[in-house]
């Protein structure tokens, strides 16, 4: 968990230096960097939303709103006041409409990698001068923070894991990629 926890933290932190605490937060795509990353922004005080696509109402939203977020799906009506915008799903559509949706002067930070590149509607970054802002891993001072987290709420971390043993892996892996779990760990 130190891992994806510690990319979370990166991404947070950039958003962080680029947003004002009294907007509203949008993270997209609840994998294990989205939903680390939205816990982190509630944790520091930011009203947070999480958005999944339909097939993240099974598993991975549920999840998130057990542990005290707010979620919404993609395609419904996002509040007037989002300062910042995390994208973690690399879903093309998340990214336009957080370009789309972001107030002027607000910023996004691009965590998640997309299968193709996505199209992106400079016009609206530049009238609106809108941050885009990419987030790739993390460095050092990212896995002692992730460490510090991961020892204060042990068990809060430990939800988001489902182990799978390894001579179950092929499951393992099915599960993981139609967003049956938030993080899957295979076990010897």
């Amino acid at each position: 968990m130190t891992e994806p926890l510690s990319v979370a933290f990166h991404a947070v932190k950039r958003l962080e230096a680029a947003v004002d605490t009294c907007f509203t937060i949008v993270v997209s795509g609840p994998g294990p960097i989205g939903l680390m990353g939205a816990l982190l922004l509630s944790d520091h005080g930011y009203r947070v939303l999480l958005m999944g696509a339909p097939r993240d109402e099974d598993q991975r939203l549920p999840l998130a709103r057990s542990l005290g977020l707010d979620t919404v799906l993609a395609g419904e009506t996002l509040p007037a006041d989002v300062g910042g915008w995390l994208e973690a799903s690399g879903a093309p559509p998340a990214l336009e409409t957080a370009i789309s949706t972001v107030r002027p002067s607000g910023a996004i930070v691009v965590a998640g990698l997309f299968p193709a590149v996505p199209a992106v509607d400079v016009n609206i970054l530049a009238r609106n001068e809108i941050r885009l802002l990419g987030s790739y891993g993390s460095v050092a001072h990212d896995y002692r923070a992730a460490l510090s987290v991961l020892e204060s709420a042990p068990e809060r971390w430990k939800s988001l894991v489902t182990t799978v043993p390894l001579s179950d892996g092929t499951r393992a892996l099915r599960t993981a990629a139609e967003a049956g779990a938030v993080k899957v760990v295979l076990i010897p």
